[in-house]
């Protein structure tokens, strides 16, 4: 298998766009490139919206994890202070109800 490591994608991918304006070209080839270049730029704008997007997304994530993993950390230092602070008494079966059938 002869499989090649830099593979083009739609990314890199050349199209008409990229190729220079020349004076001898025609005044619809030109509009017509003008016109492209819009579509592109359309698509990228419509890509960075949805990648901020997602970004937000995440940064709210990240952020109520961080709530939730302070929110336990204090849960277990007042359950640690509990337990060094007080002796926690045992009930005994005196302490219970009777049972009477």
């Amino acid at each position: 298998m002869n499989r090649r490591l830099d593979r083009r994608g739609l990314q890199i991918l050349r199209t008409h766009t990229t190729r220079r304006a020349l004076p001898t070209q025609k005044r619809h080839e030109l509009y017509l490139k003008l016109t492209t270049l819009e579509m592109e730029k359309a698509r990228r704008i419509t890509e960075r919206q949805a990648l901020l997007k997602r970004l937000a997304i995440i940064d709210e994530r990240l952020n109520a994890v961080a709530s939730e993993q302070l929110a336990l950390l204090d849960l277990v230092n007042a359950e640690q202070e509990i337990e060094n602070s007080e002796v926690v008494r045992v009930p005994t079966t005196m302490d219970a109800f009777p049972i009477q059938y």
